[in-house]
C-alpha cells in the first residue's frame, strides 16, 4: 500500500480570475459551436475540470483557515477567497445560462440528468452582479464568526480546552462536571454577546438586501434557491414542522421520562441531554493510536480496491 497523502501536503493552484474568465469564454465558444451532444459534453467536461480545480483550492483555503484562524497566511488566503468567490460565481452562473439555453439541452439532459438542469434553473436566479459586494461582506462576517468561536479558550478541571474539546464533558458520568462545563461554555458566549449579536444582525440585514436586489420578498425565497432545493420548499417544511409537533414531541417526552428514570434524577436538565446512563456514554476501548493501527492493519489485509483508497 502507498502511504496516504498528508493533509498538510495537499496543495492547489491559486486561481487567476482573468485567466479563468478567459478559459470560461473558451468553453462557452466551444459549447456554442457544438454540432452534436458529444461536442457539448466535451465542453461540459472541460468546464467541470476548471470548476473542480477552483473548488479544490477554495475548500483547502476554508479548511486551513478554520484549522488555524490566527495564521496570517491562512487569513490572507481566506480574504482572497472572499473577494474572488462572487466573481467566479458570476462567470459560473453565466455558463449555466448558456447550457440551459443550448439547442442541445435535451441531449445534454439525457446524458447528464435532468436534475442537474433543474438545480441550475434555481441557481441562476439566486445571483446577479449587483449583489457581489454584499456577498463579499457576507463572507467576511462568516469568517469573523469563525474567528470569534475559535478564540474560545477554557481552563477546566486542569485541562486547556476549546469549544470542541470541552464538549466531551457533555457525556461525562459526573453530573456536576457536565453542569460546570456547560456553564463555562455559555459564559464565553455571554461574554461575546455584543459581537455575536452584531454579526447576526448584520448578516440578517445583508441577506435581506440581497433578496430585495434580486426582487424576492425576503431571504427565505432566496435561501431555498441558494440551496438549490428542487425537492421541497416552505410548504413542505411547514408540514414537516407540524409532523414534528404531532409525532416527535410526544415520543421525545417519553424518552426524556425514561432518561430521568435511568439517570435517577427528578428532572432532566440541559446538561443531562447527551447522557442516558449513570455510567456515562461508552468510550472507545483503545487509545487513538491503537485504533488507527488496527484500522490500518485491516485495510492492508483487504483485497477490495475500496480498502486501498481509505
Amino acid at each position: 500500500l502507498q502511504p496516504a497523502e498528508r493533509f498538510s501536503d495537499i496543495s492547489a493552484t491559486v486561481p487567476n480570475f482573468d485567466q479563468l474568465r478567459s478559459q470560461y469564454d473558451a468553453v462557452g465558444e466551444q459549447l456554442e459551436s457544438a454540432n452534436s451532444a458529444a461536442d457539448a459534453i466535451a465542453a461540459f467536461r472541460r468546464w467541470d475540470s476548471l470548476r473542480r480545480n477552483y473548488a479544490t483550492w477554495a475548500s483547502l483555503t476554508e479548511l486551513r483557515f478554520q484549522q488555524d484562524t490566527k495564521n496570517p497566511r491562512y487569513k490572507a488566503d481566506a480574504d482572497a477567497l472572499n473577494e474572488l468567490r462572487p466573481k467566479i460565481n458570476g462567470i459560473d452562473v453565466a455558463m449555466k445560462r448558456k447550457f440551459l439555453s443550448s439547442p442541445l439541452r435535451a441531449q445534454l439532459e439525457s446524458e447528464l440528468g435532468s436534475y442537474l438542469f433543474d438545480r441550475w434553473e434555481l441557481d441562476v436566479t439566486a445571483f446577479d452582479p449587483v449583489i457581489e459586494p454584499l456577498m463579499v461582506a457576507e463572507s467576511k462576517l462568516e469568517d469573523e464568526y469563525t474567528e470569534l468561536l475559535a478564540s474560545a479558550q477554557f481552563e477546566f478541571r486542569g485541562e486547556h480546552l476549546n469549544l470542541p474539546t470541552i464538549g466531551k464533558y457533555a457525556e461525562d458520568p459526573d453530573r456536576q462536571a457536565r453542569r460546570d462545563a456547560l456553564f463555562t461554555k455559555w459564559d464565553f458566549f455571554s461574554s461575546k454577546s455584543d459581537q455575536l449579536d452584531r454579526i447576526y444582525g448584520d448578516l440578517v440585514q445583508l441577506r435581506h438586501r440581497m433578496a430585495l436586489e434580486l426582487e424576492f420578498h425576503n431571504f427565505i425565497e432566496l435561501g431555498y434557491r441558494r440551496m438549490m432545493r428542487t425537492d421541497y420548499g416552505p410548504a413542505e417544511v411547514a408540514r414537516y414542522r407540524e409532523a414534528i409537533v404531532r409525532e416527535i414531541v410526544p415520543l421525545t417526552e417519553r424518552i426524556v421520562q425514561a432518561q430521568a428514570r435511568d439517570l435517577g434524577v427528578d428532572e432532566v436538565m440541559i446538561w443531562d441531554e447527551h447522557v442516558f446512563s449513570k455510567a456515562g456514554s461508552p468510550k472507545p476501548p483503545q487509545a487513538y493510536d491503537q485504533m488507527l493501527g488496527a484500522a490500518s492493519a485491516v485495510s492492508a489485509s483487504c483485497s477490495d480496491p475500496c480498502c486501498r483508497n481509505t
